[in-house]
């Protein structure tokens, strides 16, 4: 099985293309400004692969029926190649959008500030291959759409001893959940069209209205004082849309329709107070604070989730509240100091009424519920040492719980959020210079993420003491920016990038396997998905 899919993805193509353009005209109060952006890109993504053969799985799969492995050679990190995971979809993304900005000056230290625009995306995941041989699912063709369009209005004015801005926007999108689970192969012989498995296609249409009013207050010359507020409306309307676009399936495998609520709609509202606080008692010290509240509607799609499985009358707004305080140190010139900032921050965010959807090997979703809570530290630093060399550093410690979460079983309230570094470090340095009118920036950074905490995909919750270990890698780079000299061609810039120069071998992400994937012997495997090895990227961006 293995061979043939390696074959099939030497034929595929993959790659990535983005095209910016932006047109912007200047007048004597204010400017005016068109964009648009294409991107897309498409690649086949491979299997998480067991980190040892213990449990003998092959690269041959298991009997779905029996749930007993193919005989064949075996299938982990340590037997058949850190990197050798098998192939199993294809995944393209791709997205255009085009926008308007205007800035005028009406008068009264007064501008006016307009955004509009609109925006278009499309994903298609083509899985063309599973381990679990003679699977009513062994395909999946997932290919949903989505449009969004808004505009934002806003002033901002200054006064004497304040800064007032205030408007508002609206949202306006559209998504949909298009899926199809199905096995192409004998004796079920389906199709995209006709899934013998499960299959959804569903609409949400989401209005998001907005406005908001924010006061700069200048209490002293050298303390500040930010309050402000938003307050948030959201019409979500449903509409199923399942049978429809699958009319024979609904009638052969109506079991499969994962559409199994009604039409339905949901309002709901949300008053967003802030505060910021600057104090600078000296020339080169600021004091900061601040807190903040945001809201946000739970993710739609997937094969459960609101209004598909959870009835709109449940539905609730996602909250984040985000205390932090912290200083900032900036030096222009003193001694080996140029341009030197120095920031230290500590913070407090809780996200509550958390949906977490979990989605099974199977196209299941569990839905989960919860709040977590993330408490940590930031530091920052740059400096110019001398004027051609730039050096960076940065520090974050972290610590992410869940203060409740429910699985629809069991309250794992305590457990620490999987997938969260509990610190991460940066630091690196790169040099400018002028070589026959070209400009040259070598680069050199190290990055070190901290252990992580696994998900555990037999309790459907986080684990209490397995970790991803730490890594460390060592990047290089070189940009380059070549001058033109021509009326509408202002520059091509060239950049070389070396990541994980050493070729470290680690694991990016690592989770405790329940066996749905890789069969039942699998169960408390651990299964890990390599992190990128070394690799050489070359881009080439042309400005005009």
């Amino acid at each position: 099985m293995i061979e043939s899919l390696r074959a099939l993805v030497r034929q595929l193509y993959h790659g990535l293309f983005q095209h910016p353009v932006k047109v912007r005209k200047k007048f004597h109060t204010g400017d005016d400004s068109f964009g648009a952006y294409l991107a897309s890109g498409s690649a086949y993504k491979p299997y998480d692969i067991p980190l040892s053969p213990a449990s003998g799985t092959t690269i041959n799969g298991y009997d779905y029926k029996t749930g007993k492995p193919i005989p064949g050679p075996l299938y982990s990190q340590q037997t058949s190649g850190f990197y050798n995971a098998a192939p199993y979809k294809i995944d393209s993304n791709s997205t255009w959008m085009f926008y308007n900005k205007l800035n005028v000056d009406i008068g009264a230290k007064t501008w006016l500030h307009n955004d509009i625009w609109y925006r278009y995306g499309h994903r298609l995941h083509n899985r063309y291959a599973s381990f679990a041989v003679g699977a009513p699912n062994t395909n999946e063709y997932n290919d949903p759409h989505s449009e969004t369009y808004g505009d934002k209005l806003w002033f901002d004015t200054r006064l004497p001893y304040n800064k007032i801005a205030f408007g508002g926007y609206f949202l306006k999108a559209r998504d949909n959940t298009k899926n199809a689970f199905f096995s192409s192969y004998p004796p079920y012989n389906a199709s995209r069209f006709v899934p013998n498995d499960k299959y959804r296609s569903d609409f949400l249409d989401v209005t998001n209205l907005s406005a908001f009013f924010q006061d700069k207050i200048h209490i002293a010359h050298s303390f500040d004082i930010t309050p402000g507020v938003r307050v948030e409306q959201w019409q979500l309307n449903y509409t199923p849309y399942t049978t429809e676009a699958f009319p024979e399936a609904s009638v052969l495998y109506p079991k499969g329709n994962q559409a199994k609520l009604p039409a339905d709609s949901r309002s709901l509202n949300a008053v967003e107070p802030s505060v910021n606080i600057s104090w600078r008692p000296i020339q080169h010290l600021a004091f900061f604070a601040s807190y903040s509240e945001a809201n946000q509607i739970p993710g739609f799609g997937g094969g459960g989730g609101p209004f598909q499985d959870i009835p709109g009358s449940s539905i609730s707004l996602e909250k984040g509240q985000n205390y932090q305080a912290g200083f900032k140190v900036h030096v222009e010139h003193d001694g080996v100091l140029h341009h030197f900032l120095f920031s230290a921050n500590w913070y407090f965010t809780r996200f509550s009424d958390q949906y977490l959807p979990i989605t099974e090997p199977d196209g299941t979703v569990i839905n989960a519920f919860g709040t977590s809570d993330y408490q940590g530290v930031n530091l920052y630093a740059v400096d110019n040492p001398i004027y051609w060399l730039h050096l960076f550093g940065n520090l974050s410690l972290q610590q992410a719980h869940f203060s409740n979460y429910y699985n629809g079983k069991e309250n794992y309230s305590g457990l620490p959020v999987a997938n969260v570094p509990d610190s991460t470090f940066n630091i690196g340095a790169y040099a400018k210079s002028f070589v026959d009118g070209f400009l040259l920036e070598p680069r050199i950074w190290v990055q070190y993420t901290g252990p992580q905490t696994l998900y555990d995909s037999i309790t459907k919750s986080p684990s209490p003491t397995a970790k991803l270990p730490a890594y460390t890698l060592l990047n290089l780079a070189l940009h380059s920016k070549i001058p033109m000299h021509l009326q509408y061609f202002r520059n091509i810039a060239v950049d070389v990038d070396l990541l994980n120069v050493a070729g470290n071998r680690y694991n990016s992400y690592e989770y405790i396997s329940s066996g749905g994937t890789y069969g039942p012997n699998t169960k408390g495997d651990l299964i890990g998905l390599p992190g990128e090895p070394r690799t050489f990227y070359v881009s080439l961006t042309a400005n005009f």
